[in-house]
């Protein structure tokens, strides 16, 4: 890209579908999730190097200091942590995560997970280190019920840390949310 122009520079192309989440890896692997194949595909150069199939409409992915890759299966109402060569690590699963189609993610400084769950129309931030005793649910952000005001969503799906920031994509409301972490 150079000002407003870009120059087409290529396209992955394998077998997934509708991919919804891609992940340049720090190891110059790219991970990209087919939402309608169920998988996570890794590409080296251009070549499939990897997949891991069973998932059910995987959404976004983001890596953690230590390479890990939290991934978002959002049909399957979890979050799973995988490791670059896409083996299972972790999964969280109902209680007392009770997702319900988690989309995107990103994590905080602290790795902590900020995971937009639309179906519940929350946002949930969730411990990964072992400091907070193991992986619990630190805050929900939201009723748990379709609404539109401070603290209520809508389908929630974006996801975006910044600094002090956390933005969230309110799609069901047609609007963008800021809130601001305590010091």
């Amino acid at each position: 890209m150079t000002g407003k122009s870009g120059q087409y520079a290529g396209e992955i192309k394998g077998p997934f579908r509708a991919p919804e989440g891609v992940l340049v890896h720090a190891n110059g692997t790219v991970y990209v999730a087919g939402a309608w194949s169920g998988n996570v595909v890794a590409f080296k150069a251009g070549k499939v190097v990897g997949e891991l199939k069973g998932l059910s409409s995987p959404h976004d992915l983001v890596a953690t200091g230590s390479g890990d890759i939290w991934l978002a299966d959002a049909g399957n109402d979890r979050m799973v942590m995988i490791t670059p060569a896409l083996e299972i690590k972790l999964v969280l699963k109902g209680a007392p995560y009770n997702f319900s189609g988690p989309r995107y993610l990103d994590l905080l400084s602290d790795e902590t997970l900020v995971v937009a769950d639309k179906y519940s129309h929350s946002i949930k931030l969730v411990s990964i280190k072992p400091v907070y005793r193991g992986h619990e649910v630190l805050t929900v952000v939201g009723t748990g019920k379709p609404g539109k005001g401070a603290g209520v969503f809508r389908t929630p799906e974006g996801v975006a840390v910044h600094n002090r920031n956390l933005w969230f994509a309110d799609s069901g409301n047609n609007r963008i949310v800021r809130y601001r972490l305590g010091r």
